[in-house]
């Protein structure tokens, strides 16, 4: 009976032990899992790892499949956080977000997780602008080198972004001031020689600033810069030959002298060449109220050409005409095509009878009067292919601002929707007026040039050349002269 209650004692003893050990090993597992779980958010991943792997033998021991699932878990995550955390220190963004987003995907993630990666996606993001920039600056840096000035100006534009976006002034500066010199060649290139002085100039001066000591602009590319001015100033040089004109060609001359020995020793070389050039006057006298501006060498004719001051008045018209038209006598004059030629016709005839008086004032002892070329019109208002204007003629938002502009070449005055008088508004860099604005003119093949003054910068408005007039609207004219000694 003793040696049973003895036995029976022993084996409740045992049961209480082993229900005290089990307790106590629930206790350790719960006190290694929570203290691993805390390692984690400290990003303790080596005192992690060993709470997590007496979590684990204890989960063993206590034979709880679950526990061991928590405990094994801990484990994964630890050896994630471990690799995430040897790729940040190398530097290896792209390694640490997947490391981290393994680790995010886990039940228990610490909280530490997301945080971090927030922060690491931020840093991939820095990391990738970074990247951005310095292949923006590159491109750009080697399209100055090959005088590709438009992808140049493109490059250092997106640069210019980049730098601020990463809240860097300093390369915000630097990229800032490539862009602007890219830009002013840019304008020397795609302007060509309709408006090569004004480009010239701009460019010239970002030449200047750009061979200060603290320019970013790399030396090479000032030197191949160099060569584009000398290269559109000579041939601006030569086509001033080849028109005779002692004027332009004078001015090229001290362009070109800005450039350096060599152009200097160019400039002396046909600085004798230039006495024998005929001196072009600027405007001729008024021959019955029109006054001719000299414009430039004709892409038509390939000779010195002049335009009318203003559109023609009415009031001239019927002076040399001989019909009034259906304006008001200081209107421009409105007719169709055919007469419009009628009346460059009676006007050559009119102008050859006046070079033989003994009076005549002109100086010159006949020219040519017609209507203006397309290509002498587009000469005439200072706009250029490709950034004015598409090849349909439509004008871009970007030139019609510019263009309405107290500073621009040709603003048109007058969007009201009434016709204003042709003597008045704006006057271009050639010192003709209302070129582009007020009544569309005719061209010497039926073409409607210029935008239409009802328009108000919409539709019809935004056309530069139009095939045939707008319904219910006018038609003036601007005839041309080709002098001839």
């Amino acid at each position: 009976m003793l040696a049973t209650w003895l036995a029976n004692a022993q084996v409740r003893q045992k049961m209480i032990n082993d229900q005290k050990e089990t307790k106590q090993k629930l206790t350790d597992f719960s006190t290694a899992l929570s203290k691993g779980r805390s390692f984690l958010e400290q990003t303790n991943t080596v005192d992690a790892k060993q709470q997590f792997q007496t979590a684990k033998r204890l989960a063993r021991d206590l034979q709880d499949p679950a526990k061991e699932r928590d405990a094994d878990e801990g484990l994964l995550i630890s050896e994630q956080l471990g690799h995430a955390l040897v790729a940040m220190n190398g530097g290896k963004i792209d390694d640490e977000l997947g490391w981290l987003q393994k680790a995010g995907t886990n039940k228990n993630a610490p909280r530490i997780v997301a945080l971090w990666l927030q922060d690491a996606k931020a840093k991939g993001s820095a990391a990738a602008d970074s990247a951005s920039l310095a292949g923006a600056m590159t491109r750009g840096a080697a399209a100055l080198s090959a005088a590709q000035y438009s992808p140049a100006e493109t490059n250092f534009t997106a640069a210019t972004g980049l730098a601020g976006k990463l809240n860097d002034s300093a390369a915000v500066t630097k990229a800032q001031q490539l862009k602007d010199f890219a830009a002013s060649f840019a304008a020397v290139v795609s302007l060509g020689a309709e408006q090569g002085a004004r480009a010239f100039d701009s460019a010239l001066d970002a030449l200047k600033k750009a061979s200060e000591p603290s320019s970013p602009v790399p030396v090479e590319a000032l030197g191949v810069a160099t060569n584009v001015l000398l290269k559109l100033a000579t041939n601006a040089c030569q086509a001033a030959f080849d028109v005779s004109d002692r004027q332009e060609a004078t001015a090229w001359l001290a362009r070109l002298q800005n450039l350096g020995e060599q152009a200097v020793a160019f400039a002396t070389i046909i600085q004798p060449k230039i006495t024998v050039l005929k001196d072009w006057p600027g405007e001729y006298s008024p021959f019955h109220g029109i006054i001719f501006v000299r414009v430039g060498k004709s892409p038509t004719a390939g000779k010195m050409f002049y335009a009318s001051k203003y559109e023609i008045t009415a009031s001239q018209f019927k002076e040399i005409y001989g019909v009034e038209t259906s304006t008001q006598p200081a209107m421009p004059a409105d007719c169709d095509p055919q007469v419009a030629k009628d009346f460059c016709l009676k006007l050559k005839k009119t102008f050859d009878d006046e070079c033989n008086k003994p009076d005549w004032k002109l100086g010159i002892k006949s020219g040519s009067i017609r209507l203006p070329s397309v290509d002498e019109y587009l000469y005439m208002t200072r706009l250029n292919d490709g950034k004015a204007f598409d090849k349909n003629y439509v004008v871009t938002q970007a030139t019609l601002q510019r263009l309405r502009a107290p500073e621009g070449d040709n603003p048109p005055e007058n969007f009201s929707g009434k016709l204003a008088p042709a003597v008045g508004g704006h006057t271009n860099s050639l010192g003709l007026v209302n070129v582009v604005g007020n009544i569309p003119e005719w061209s010497e093949n039926g073409q409607v040039l210029g935008l239409t003054y009802y328009a108000k910068g919409v539709g019809q408005g935004k056309v530069l050349i139009n095939s045939e007039p707008v319904p219910n609207t006018l038609v003036g004219l601007r005839p041309v002269l080709i002098p001839e000694d």
